[in-house]
C-alpha cells in the first residue's frame, strides 16, 4: 500500500472493523527479537494498538507483523499449532482457561496461547478439523513448490490457524518454515529478527511520524543450518498437557471445535 495510508487513523480503522463489542481486544503483535526461542505475541486493546502506533519501536518490536484479532469460536482465546512435514502432522489446541471477556483480567492474562499459567494444550488428531488442517498445509506446500517454478520444497513447516464463531478457517501466522531445494539442500533459515548490529538500509521506507520499518523484516540467517525444528525445542513456559479425551473441558473452553 501507499505510504499515505499508513497513518495511525487509517490502520486503526482496518485493523478494528472486525472488532467484536463483547471484547476489547482489536489486535495482536507478532514479533522476534535476536535470541528469543519463541516468537512475541502481545494483543493490543484499542488504547493499546493507539500507543503501539505512535510510539517509536523497541527492540522487543521493532521486526513483526500487526493483524487483526480475530475472535474465537467459544467463550476462550485458543490457536491450533499445527506442525507439518511431508511425512507426518500433528497438532495441538492452546487454549487459554480464562474468559476472554473476564474484565477482572488483563489483556495479555485471557488472550494469551502460550503461557504456561493461563494455557493448557489438547492434542488433536482424527477427526475432521485435523484432517481439513492437514489438507490445508499441504497445499501451502504444494503452492510454495508451484510458486518457486518447482525448484523448492517446504522441509517443515509450523502454522497458526484459529476457528471463528462461523466455523471459518484463518490462518494467522507462520511460525516456522524450512525449505530445501531438489537436491535436499537447505536454503538459509529465515527469521524474523535482524542482527542487533545490522545497519537499517537508508532508502528503506518508514511510516511517517514512527520511525517503524515497512517492509516485512525478514532477513536470513545461514549461521545455524542444522538448527531443530521449532517443534521439538522444550520452550521455558510450556503449557500443561491435557489428554484430548478429555471432552468436558474442551467443550468447555473450546465450544466444541
Amino acid at each position: 500500500r501507499r505510504l499515505k495510508d499508513l497513518s495511525v487513523k487509517k490502520v486503526t480503522e482496518a485493523l478494528i472493523r472486525r472488532q467484536d463489542p463483547t471484547v476489547d481486544i482489536v489486535a495482536v503483535f507478532v514479533g522476534s527479537a535476536q535470541g528469543d526461542v519463541q516468537p512475541i505475541t502481545e494483543y493490543l486493546s484499542a488504547e493499546g494498538l493507539d500507543y503501539f502506533l505512535s510510539t517509536p519501536p523497541s527492540r522487543r518490536t521493532k521486526v513483526g507483523m500487526l493483524q487483526t484479532f480475530i475472535h474465537p469460536k467459544g467463550t476462550s482465546n485458543f490457536i491450533i499449532r499445527v506442525s507439518w512435514t511431508p511425512e507426518e502432522c500433528t497438532m495441538n489446541s492452546c487454549i487459554n482457561i480464562n474468559r476472554l471477556a473476564d474484565p477482572d483480567l488483563e489483556v495479555q492474562e485471557r488472550a494469551a496461547t502460550n503461557d504456561e499459567k493461563h494455557c493448557v494444550l489438547i492434542p488433536m488428531s482424527g477427526n475432521v478439523l485435523a484432517k481439513q488442517l492437514e489438507r490445508l498445509c499441504d497445499t501451502i506446500a504444494e503452492h510454495l513448490h508451484l510458486a518457486s517454478q518447482q525448484q523448492y520444497k517446504v522441509s517443515s513447516m509450523v502454522i497458526n490457524f484459529k476457528i471463528d464463531n462461523e466455523d471459518r478457517v484463518w490462518l494467522l501466522w507462520c511460525e516456522q518454515l524450512e525449505v530445501q531445494d531438489e537436491m535436499g539442500n537447505k536454503l538459509p533459515r529465515a527469521v524474523l529478527a535482524p542482527e542487533e548490529d545490522e545497519p537499517v538500509p537508508k532508502d528503506a521506507p518508514r511510516r511517517k511520524g514512527t520511525g517503524r520499518r515497512d517492509e516485512s523484516g525478514v532477513t536470513f540467517d545461514d549461521r545455524s543450518p542444522g538448527r531443530s525444528k521449532s517443534r521439538r525445542r522444550s520452550p521455558p513456559s510450556e503449557p500443561e498437557m491435557v489428554d484430548d479425551d478429555d471432552d468436558d473441558f474442551f467443550s468447555a473452553h473450546a465450544s466444541n471445535m
